[in-house]
């Protein structure tokens, strides 16, 4: 088996291993730490006063938005719970695409369109 990689074996003492394996399992930790701390706020149950001030909307909306089951809840012995990541999620549905987004959408959807009746005349 023949590699074309370059091959460099440096001899370490004890203490300096240590202290790289040490380095790197601090670094690896702190990123797991972050990730887990991101995904525990994703996870994170609101109040309803919370989504409000979230979504920067009225809590009587949000009432009548649970009322008429078009936003996401959990009804916990009678007290309305959001989950943050569901909230986003849904508000982020709301939202307007831009005109360059309409236009790249069209131009797909009028390929995909072309194809389909090329594929239909042969």
């Amino acid at each position: 088996m023949e590699h074309n990689q370059s091959l460099l074996i440096t001899a370490f003492s004890v203490s300096e291993l240590k202290s790289l394996f040490r380095n790197e399992l601090e670094t690896f930790f702190e990123k797991q730490k972050k990730t887990n701390l991101n995904t525990a706020e994703e996870d994170k149950l609101l109040t309803i006063k919370e989504v409000a001030d979230l979504i920067k909307m009225s809590i009587p909306s949000i009432y009548r938005f649970c009322g008429n089951k078009d936003i996401p809840h959990l009804k916990v012995r009678g007290k309305l719970l959001f989950q943050k990541k569901e909230i986003i999620k849904w508000a982020m549905e709301g939202r307007r695409k831009t005109l360059k987004e309409i236009h790249q959408a069209g131009e797909t959807w009028l390929g995909e369109l072309g194809q389909k009746k090329a594929i239909n005349l042969n």
